[in-house]
C-alpha cells in the first residue's frame, strides 16, 4: 500500500472515530433531555373533577416527552372553603403547588404570588386574537427602559355567563330590561299557586345567589368590593331585594315548604311555582337533579325548558351598557415552583386549541375561551335532553362580560349568605361587608390584625 493510501485510510479511521464520538455525545444528550422532567409536578384545581384531566395529562407528555417519566398529579377540593384556606397556608410556607387554579373574581388576592408567562412562551398578541375579549385584561404590560414587554397572567380553559332560565309554557316573552320585570310582575294577577321569580334570600334557596347579586352591582358600574358603600352599590342592594317586597311576587309563600323538605328554588321551579330563575350553564345539572327529585310528579316538560339573556338596566345597545358577570376559573404558574421550564412548557400546551377541546369535552357546562371553538359550538345543546339550550344561548357579543372583584371569594359569598336579610339599613349592611372582607384580609394575607374578630 502506498504511503499517500495510508494517509487517506488513517485520515477516514481518524474522521469516522470523531462521527462515532459525536453521535454518541448527541445519543447521550437525548437519553438526558428524556429523563430531564421532574420525578413530580403538581396542580391544584377546585370544582372540576381530577379525573377529567386525564387526556391532557396524556396528550402533553406526547407533545413534550421529557416528561413522559414525570409524575403529573392533579389534587382536587371539592369546595372554595377548604382550597382558598390550604392554598393560602401552603403559599405562606413556600410549599405551593408548581399550577393552581384561581378564581377571576378574587385573582388580585393572589397576583403577587403568580409567575408572568413571557413572549417567547406564549405571544401575548397570539393569545388576543385566538381567545375570547373577555381575557384581554390577562395580557400584563410591563415598562423596561424605553420598550413595553408583554406578558401573560394565566391560562383559562372555559368559562360561565349568567341567563335567565324560563318556562315557555308560562312565559312566552321574557324581558330585556329589569324595569320590564317588574311591570310584568306588577301586571301579573295574585296567586297562591306561583310567582315569577325568587331573589333576595341567599344560596340556602337560589343557585349562586351572590354572583346575581354582583351582576346588579356590575350594572350599576360597582365592580370592587371596596366600593360597597357606594350610592350605586345601595341602588344595587334596593334593586335586588325589591323582588321580595311585591305582593304580586311574595316570595314567602312557598318558604315554609322549601324549609321543611329542603327545597331551593331550581325544585319549585321544574314544580311550575316559579316562572323563571338566573343561572349559569351548569344550573342544567341542578334541573335535571330537582326533576328527580320530584319523584314523577308535576315537572319541567323538557320541550319547555327555555334560556332567555340576563334583564339589563337600559334596552338601548347604542350606550354599550349591556353587562354580565363572567366567572371562571384560570391555570397560574407559582412563583415558587422549582420545576419552571415544565411549567412554561405546561401552560404552553393548556393555550393550544388541542387542551381547551380535552376540558370542553370533559367539563361541557363550560362556555369555549377560544373563538375558534365558540363557533363549533353555537349550536350545540349543553344537555342531550333540553334542545333549546344551546351554549349560544349564553354567548352574547353585544354584552360586556366583567369581573366583580371579592377578592376573598368565600368570605365575600359567606357574608351574602349570613347576613343579606338582616333588618339593618342598606348602608350600613354594605359598610359592614367591607369591614368583613378586609378583616380576613389582614388574618389571612398579611398575618396580623388577630386580636379583632371579623363578623
Amino acid at each position: 500500500m502506498s504511503k499517500n493510501k495510508m494517509i487517506f485510510w488513517a485520515l477516514w479511521a481518524v474522521l469516522l472515530m470523531i462521527i462515532v464520538y459525536w453521535v454518541s455525545l448527541l445519543n447521550s444528550s437525548s437519553n438526558k433531555k428524556k429523563v430531564s422532567g421532574p420525578k413530580e409536578f403538581n396542580v391544584w384545581v377546585v370544582g372540576d373533577e381530577s379525573a377529567g384531566f386525564s387526556d391532557i395529562i396524556s396528550w402533553f407528555k406526547q407533545r413534550y416527552p421529557s416528561y413522559e417519566n414525570t409524575n403529573i398529579k392533579f389534587t382536587k377540593f371539592s369546595s372554595y372553603e377548604d382550597y382558598e384556606k390550604t392554598l393560602l397556608t401552603v403559599m405562606a410556607d413556600n410549599n405551593s403547588p408548581d399550577v393552581f387554579v384561581v378564581n377571576n373574581n378574587w385573582w388580585d388576592l393572589l397576583e403577587t404570588k403568580i409567575q408572568a408567562i413571557p413572549n417567547e412562551v406564549i405571544d401575548s398578541l397570539d393569545f388576543s386574537k385566538r381567545f375570547n375579549k373577555a381575557f384581554d385584561d390577562m395580557i400584563l404590560k410591563e415598562k423596561d427602559w424605553d420598550l413595553v414587554k408583554t406578558y401573560l397572567k394565566w391560562i383559562p380553559l372555559g368559562y360561565e355567563t349568567l341567563w335567565v332560565f324560563y318556562n315557555w309554557k308560562l312565559v312566552r316573552n321574557t324581558p330585556a330590561t329589569w324595569a320590564e320585570l317588574d311591570e310584568e310582575i306588577k301586571n301579573s294577577e295574585q296567586s297562591s299557586d306561583y310567582i315569577t321569580i325568587w331573589l333576595w334570600l341567599g344560596e340556602k334557596y337560589i343557585f349562586k345567589a351572590p354572583d346575581i347579586l354582583s351582576v346588579f352591582l356590575l350594572q350599576n358600574w360597582v365592580n370592587n368590593y371596596k366600593d360597597l358603600k357606594s350610592n350605586n352599590a345601595i341602588l344595587a342592594m334596593k334593586a335586588y331585594k325589591s323582588y321580595a317586597t311585591d305582593p304580586n311576587n311574595d316570595i314567602t309563600k312557598f318558604q315554609d315548604e322549601m324549609d321543611s323538605l329542603g327545597l331551593t328554588t331550581v325544585d319549585m321551579f321544574v314544580r311550575w311555582k316559579i316562572w323563571m330563575i338566573i343561572g349559569y350553564p351548569s344550573l342544567v345539572k341542578e334541573i335535571e337533579l330537582a326533576i328527580k327529585r320530584t319523584s314523577g310528579t308535576v315537572n319541567i316538560n323538557k320541550k319547555f325548558l327555555r334560556t332567555s339573556p340576563l334583564p339589563q338596566i337600559s334596552s338601548n345597545k347604542e350606550d354599550n351598557s349591556a353587562t354580565n358577570l363572567v366567572n371562571y376559573n384560570y391555570f397560574a404558574l407559582s412563583k415558587q415552583t422549582q420545576n419552571l421550564a415544565m411549567g412554561y412548557d405546561f401552560m404552553n400546551y393548556l393555550s393550544r386549541q388541542e387542551a381547551q377541546e380535552k376540558y370542553l369535552k370533559s367539563f361541557p357546562a363550560y362556555l369555549s375561551a377560544i373563538r375558534a371553538l365558540e363557533d363549533q359550538r353555537k349550536k350545540e345543546s349543553v344537555s342531550k335532553d333540553y334542545e333549546y339550550v344551546t351554549y349560544e344561548s349564553f354567548m352574547d357579543p353585544s354584552v360586556e362580560l366583567k369581573s366583580f372583584t371579592k377578592w376573598l371569594k368565600i368570605e365575600f359569598d359567606n357574608y351574602f349568605n349570613k347576613n343579606f336579610s338582616s333588618k339593618e339599613e342598606d348602608n350600613v349592611v354594605l359598610e359592614k361587608w367591607i369591614k368583613y372582607i378586609d378583616c380576613n384580609k389582614s388574618h389571612l394575607i398579611d398575618g396580623a390584625g388577630f386580636e379583632e374578630q371579623c363578623n
